[in-house]
This record gives structure tokens, C-alpha cells and sequence, in this order.
């Protein structure tokens, strides 16, 4: 109710509980954008890489989650004067980053870019409703292939959802 009486987009990690379906309770919610993991082993060839983390589907049978993102080798801010990056991992590295790219949808709605009306306020002020940048990141996303000819047999539809949000699809 809260997502629908405030028109807001919410993100959950699905857990890091390795290929089966043990997860955050708050990540099977129906209108929760859930992120599962992809371990990419610093490889940009999609065929290498390989499912990880918690998986769906749904216990209902609903595709979860609902999108994913890199499980490994993600950079991210360090704490420590020494070092400017650390590493992070986890579908606690996966979730923000998905859900970072579907900020950038928010603001690509804000600017018109899908040939929208928008009346020149902010990228909040401008925003689309929740359901429809989630639509928006779930079908332009790059669907993981396991019929592909690559090695990762393991990242059907089901395990890792509708893929990993991409903004250069959307925008072409």
C-alpha cells in the first residue's frame, strides 16, 4: 500500500543465499523491485557469466527477482585514507546499482526523452509513476540467455529475472 499511496519505487537485495529460494521476505512483494546477482569475474563477454545469490521464482510462481546486477568484483568507496576503492559484492552491490540505473530512467523521463510532456521542474517534480519506470527498466533490460552457447547454463529466466537493466536500449 505504501508504494501505491506514494507513488514510490522501492529496491530489495534478494539475499545472498546461493541458488535457491531463501530470500528476504520484503523482496517477494509483488510491487518491490528485487535484485538478484550475476558474478561477472571482471568479464564483459555475458556468456561467462554465472548466476549467484538468492533466486526465484516466486513461491507463487512469479518471475523474482525481478532484475539483477553484478554479485562480484564492484567498486565502491573505501573508508580507509589509504585506498580510494574497495571491493564490494553481494546482491548488496547488485541491488544499488540497478536501482541507480533506474534513477537515471526517472531523469530521462524528467528530461522527455520518451517524447513526454514535461513542463521544465525538477526530476521529481517531473518523475514517472513507479510502476511505469519499473516497466520501463524490466523491458529494456538484457535478458541472460542460457540457450546462448555460453557457460552459464544457470541463468534462465526464472533464477535471474527479466536480466539487467539497460539504459542504452532504453534509449535507442
Amino acid at each position: 500500500d505504501m508504494l501505491f499511496d506514494h507513488d514510490f519505487l522501492m529496491c530489495q537485495s534478494m539475499s545472498n543465499a546461493a541458488l535457491i529460494q531463501d530470500c528476504r521476505p520484503q523482496a517477494w512483494a509483488k510491487n518491490m523491485v528485487s535484485v538478484g546477482g550475476i558474478t561477472h569475474s571482471n568479464s564483459t563477454n555475458r556468456l561467462t557469466h554465472t548466476s549467484s545469490g538468492s533466486t526465484g521464482p516466486g513461491q507463487d510462481g512469479r518471475v523474482k527477482p525481478d532484475l539483477a546486477s553484478f554479485y562480484d568484483n564492484v567498486l565502491a568507496a573505501s573508508n580507509s585514507s589509504d585506498i580510494a576503492t574497495t571491493q564490494f559484492s553481494g546482491t548488496s552491490s547488485a541491488t544499488p546499482t540497478q536501482c541507480s540505473t533506474i534513477g537515471l530512467i526517472f531523469a530521462m523521463w524528467a528530461d522527455g526523452i520518451f517524447g513526454n510532456t514535461v513542463g521544465g521542474g525538477s526530476v521529481f517534480a517531473e518523475r514517472c509513476h513507479f510502476t511505469t519506470a519499473k516497466a520501463l527498466a524490466i523491458n529494456s533490460a538484457y535478458q541472460y540467455n542460457w540457450l546462448a552457447g555460453g557457460s552459464n547454463g544457470n541463468m534462465w529466466r526464472i533464477r535471474q529475472g527479466w536480466g539487467m537493466a539497460d539504459l542504452g536500449r532504453l534509449w535507442d
